[in-house]
């Protein structure tokens, strides 16, 4: 069976303070439940249709662990009913390259999974040298050493750190750290696969290369990054060279479910 990925062109034409989006996409980024204050707590995502548009979306108090527990990260998920509301300006983040609007499971949404996730084809990507990866859109591999290491923020499950190859540097974002995950040191060489800029959904897509460490002086430098951040991409930018994609059937907004 043959199943359409929104468009963008549909994505665009979403209105905003509606109850009835409709989206189908695959899930990246995926945070697990944090406790917010007044005792509220939030699930969240991102919904990528895989040619040029990412939305953000929430699972508020009961919904959060409901679908903590439904969403698995790289799967294939069809959404209805979903509330739409503009992004907060104080929470949204160029770099995270998402629509400025957001998308909330509300008690009649429904969500059906179509596709397991598929394991990535690391073998197909190219390593791309950390001084370019401004240039580039979408998956990548890259190698450097750790400045700092990946550690958890405050009580949440996410953690980030920070990779240099001696002349700039990125932050990196790791969306589901758990406990058990093993810390590497800062300094480490290792190689990092994930969204740019650099968000990885766990600590499994960052593995060290060999023993080679950064030297003491070199950790206590600062990095500029490459280049400013990018804006979201249109349709058109997301079809060139720039955009790296593990399966090439991704280019079509059909895929087999």
């Amino acid at each position: 069976m043959k199943m359409s990925l929104t468009s963008n062109e549909e994505f665009d034409r979403i209105v905003i303070g509606g109850n009835f989006t409709k989206v189908t996409g695959y899930a990246e980024c995926v945070e697990g439940v944090k406790s917010l204050k007044r005792t509220k707590t939030l699930f969240q995502f991102i919904l990528n249709n895989r040619l040029g548009r990412r939305v953000r979306i929430l699972a508020w108090d009961r919904e959060s662990t409901v679908y903590e527990a439904k969403i698995q990260a790289n799967a294939l998920y069809s959404f209805t009913r979903l509330k739409c509301t503009p992004v907060d300006p104080s929470y949204y983040k160029e770099e995270d390259e998402v629509i400025k609007f957001e998308l909330s499971i509300i008690s009649c949404t429904v969500c059906t999974k179509l596709q397991d996730a598929q394991a990535p084809v690391l073998e197909s990507l190219t390593v791309v040298d950390l001084s370019n990866i401004a240039d580039m859109y979408g998956i990548i591999t890259t190698d450097g050493y750790l400045t700092d290491p990946i550690e958890p923020s405050g009580k949440f499950s996410s953690g980030s750190g920070f990779i240099t190859n001696r002349t700039f540097g990125v932050q990196i974002n790791v969306y589901n750290l758990k406990s058990s995950d093993q810390v590497l040191p800062a300094g480490s060489h290792v190689r990092v696969f994930g969204w740019t800029y650099i968000q990885c959904q766990e600590m499994s897509n960052i593995t060290k290369i060999d023993d080679q460490m950064l030297s003491t002086v070199d950790l206590s430098k600062n990095y500029s990054s490459p280049q400013p951040k990018r804006s979201r991409p249109d349709s058109d930018d997301v079809r060139t060279s720039k955009f790296l994609k593990t399966d090439k059937k991704e280019e079509s907004i059909d895929v087999d479910v």
